[in-house]
């Protein structure tokens, strides 16, 4: 029989969700006072237009609101450091709905600077996430993109930014959170060999280090700041292309990661398609065919998913009636009578910031693979739920085992499995931690889960303390 495909991860991720939790707090908390989105909070038309509804006003930039008591929301694509003391000399409370993994990247771009290494982003110079990026790296960071659709496109011996008067001395890579993998895979690869080295691409979470000892490039660090979400989804489509015979894309035309499911998927099924909402969904792209692939970006509402779905459905159920293929049809146990209180149960629970919401759109429309709507693959977890499950179940007041990513002059970076690293000033550790290495393992003691910057904060003198301690009364207990 025919059948409707919908991918696991399609729609909202934890960014997203988090993003518009935050944003909904703050219109409920107001107070009578107005609420400002600094530009659209996600992109995604549909979803901005609903938090207009409710009262949010968007805005280009602070010049635009009124000095004192307003709330002003940051997007989760983050935004220059500058914005938020603007903001602070405003008088205006800021909400800060930047993703986690954005803020990661900022970190580190800062970090780099300090450290004194000039920091080179792979992106999307446009896009507001890549912006911001640069603005933490300063002045003398600088942008490298790719031709879209094409990642080989890149040539390091063309980019102008290559050149040796534009890279000189120690250079730190990091990534848009969006880009495509192979992208950045052939991009820090053609990086490497330009300076004269060859070296395998980190993979995500984890960095890796080159040194010479001749200019013009001394020095480059390399961190895969990918999302590990937007991998998996872009894998899925992927997947998803190569057994549909059509494939819906639904999301922004603005939104980069929805571009990029639609550049991956045509280059499996050239059948692809991508609308913004069901309305635009064409009866002759259905005509004919026995496996509709539905996909959406990371902003996407789940009500605007299940939209596109009926619509499919319907068109699939005429083309049958109408002489079409007999296998065309499946169950897909939607009726359009139930659109509008299923819009509005949606719409709750996404204002509410749960993660029910795309495991119903799982459930009713099956998942990618064969197309079986098994106990198993319908209980396959949400993209929420394969977040926190990624992270390390960490509690403050710890001593937990870590990585050592970055060496800088005052602070060494940790990685500890959570969704941020962790810093330790270097003075805590023996000679100033002149004997460090990166990807050395040491223990850290977990003072805080997340500061006002929502960094994790480490200390190793305090791990020592503690082990010594529990070493006096291990000896006591056994009258050593």
């Amino acid at each position: 029989m025919g059948q409707i495909l919908l991918a696991r991860s399609a729609g909202y991720c934890f960014g997203v969700r988090r993003a518009l939790k935050l944003a909904e707090n703050g219109l409920k908390q107001a107070a009578g006072r107005p609420v400002y989105s600094l530009g659209p909070l996600i992109h995604n038309p549909w979803a901005v237009r609903s938090l207009e509804e409710e009262g949010l006003r968007v805005v280009s930039s602070l010049s635009e609101i009124p000095l004192g008591g307003a709330v002003v929301i940051i997007r989760s694509h983050g935004v220059p450091p500058e914005i938020y003391r603007e903001a602070a000399a405003a008088g205006l409370q800021v909400v800060d709905a930047t993703c986690p993994l954005v803020r990661k990247v900022q970190r580190l771009a800062h970090l780099l600077r300090e450290e004194g290494y000039q920091v080179v982003i792979l992106g999307d110079e446009d896009h507001p996430e890549v912006k911001g990026v640069k603005a933490y790296g300063g002045a003398g960071s600088v942008i490298l993109g790719e031709e879209r659709g094409d990642p080989r496109a890149f040539d390091p011996e063309a980019e102008p930014l290559l050149e040796p008067h534009r890279l000189r001395g120690k250079i730190g890579v990091v990534v848009q959170t969006t880009f495509p993998l192979q992208a950045f895979q052939s991009m820090t690869q053609a990086l490497l060999e330009r300076a004269g080295g060859d070296l395998s691409i980190p993979g995500p979470r984890s960095g890796v280090s080159r040194s010479w000892s001749s200019p013009p490039l001394r020095e480059i660090r390399i961190f895969n700041t990918l999302c590990p979400f937007t991998l998996a989804r872009q894998q899925e489509a992927q997947e998803l292309a190569s057994q549909a015979d059509v494939i819906l894309v639904v999301g922004g035309r603005n939104s980069a990661n929805t571009t990029r499911l639609v550049e991956l998927c045509r280059q499996l099924q050239p059948h692809t398609y991508q609308v913004e909402e069901a309305q635009e969904v064409e009866d002759h792209w259905l005509w004919g065919k026995a496996c509709i692939g539905i996909t959406a970006g990371a902003s996407t509402p789940p009500w605007t998913i299940k939209e596109v779905q009926i619509r499919a459905q319907s068109f699939l159920d005429q083309n049958f009636l109408c002489g079409g293929r007999s296998d065309m049809m499946e169950d897909t146990n939607v009726h359009p009578g139930e659109m509008e209180e299923d819009k509005a149960e949606e719409m709750e629970k996404v204002a509410a910031g749960g993660g029910e919401a795309m495991a119903t759109a799982e459930a009713e429309f099956g998942t990618t693979g064969n197309g079986s709507e098994s106990e198993e693959e319908e209980d396959y977890p949400s993209m929420d739920q394969l977040y926190e499950e990624s992270l390390r179940h960490i509690q403050e007041g710890e001593i937990l085992m870590g990585t050592i990513i970055h060496i800088g002059k005052e602070t060494v970076l940790v990685d500890i499995g959570y969704k941020s690293e962790g810093t330790i000033p270097l003075y805590e550790f023996p000679d100033h931690g002149r004997d460090l290495k990166v990807g050395e393992a040491v223990e850290v003691y977990l003072e805080k889960k997340e500061d006002n910057e929502g960094g994790i904060v480490l200390s190793k003198e305090k791990a020592n303390k503690i082990k010594v301690w529990d070493e006096i009364n291990r000896a006591y207990e056994n009258n050593e």
